[in-house]
């Protein structure tokens, strides 16, 4: 009657609980990075899941002082899974020449903590990319990725954890280095060298943050949230979605489904 708990961020719990006698007792608890830090657990359950489990681990988040927040089981869950299209634009726009130090200064001053290429430093940039290839596998229709991460991957360029990613880290600041510029220029001729874009800051963050309530849009459709608040409630407190604002959600409202 145990209940398994599994903080992964992207493997469906139908394949971990498939080789098990009981696999309704597989849940997921899914933390945040830093996870002592951030407030939100994805309480994640599947069609088979026993809903006095799914309780009991909602007050386990609870004692711990976290928000849960309960998704069901899909490839990315919910925040990572509507969060896909926000880093494969920032890497399709840095393809198209747009500077990604720009590209995290547009988010930050939008009301993000950090912006996208901030984000994967933090993560760790391999992580990104082996995260990435699973929700690419699961979504192939709509996946882009671009070279850039696996080039900073090869050269060893993981993130903040080794000091090196796309900025470098001296006693633990950011600071943005100008040797990514021998990456930028490899990572645009593997892609064709297309001509650079030119777009507002508006234009950034419309063409980030739209695909991202597209997502949403069907993560809901798909029965994998329960409702638009708490897509709202989860971005806020997962990925640090301004509060103000309101979530991406109330955020794409005011500006009318026609709009976007």
């Amino acid at each position: 009657d145990t209940i398994l708990a599994t903080n992964t961020s992207t493997l469906p719990l139908e394949r971990i609980a498939e080789g098990l006698e009981q696999g309704r007792r597989v849940l997921g608890a899914h933390f945040f990075s830093p996870a002592h830090v951030m407030r939100l657990v994805e309480v994640v359950r599947t069609p088979t899941s026993d809903p006095e489990q799914v309780n009991a681990l909602i007050g386990l988040v609870k004692l711990l002082k976290k928000t849960p927040v309960v998704v069901g089981s899909c490839v990315g869950f919910l925040v990572n899974r509507v969060m896909m299209p926000y880093g494969q634009a920032a890497g399709l726009l840095i393809d198209r020449g747009v500077d990604p130090y720009h590209l995290d200064r547009v988010m930050t001053d939008f009301g993000m903590p950090m912006g996208p290429c901030r984000v994967s430093d933090l993560a760790g940039v391999d992580v990104g990319v082996y995260a990435g290839s699973i929700l690419d596998a699961a979504y192939p229709e709509r996946a882009y990725r671009s070279p850039l991460r696996k080039l900073l991957v090869e050269a060893g360029r993981l993130g903040e954890k080794r000091g090196l990613g796309h900025y470098r880290y001296t006693q633990g600041r950011a600071e943005e280095d100008p040797e990514l510029a021998v990456f930028l220029q490899r990572c645009r001729a593997e892609v064709g060298s297309p001509p650079a874009l030119e777009l507002t800051d508006q234009d950034i963050v419309e063409l980030l943050l739209f695909l991202v309530v597209n997502e949403a849009c069907r993560v809901l459709e798909e029965g994998h949230a329960e409702r638009a608040s708490d897509v709202d409630l989860a971005l806020q407190l997962g990925m640090g979605f301004p509060g103000y604002r309101g979530g991406p959600m109330a955020w794409a409202d005011r500006r009318g489904s026609h709009y976007v």
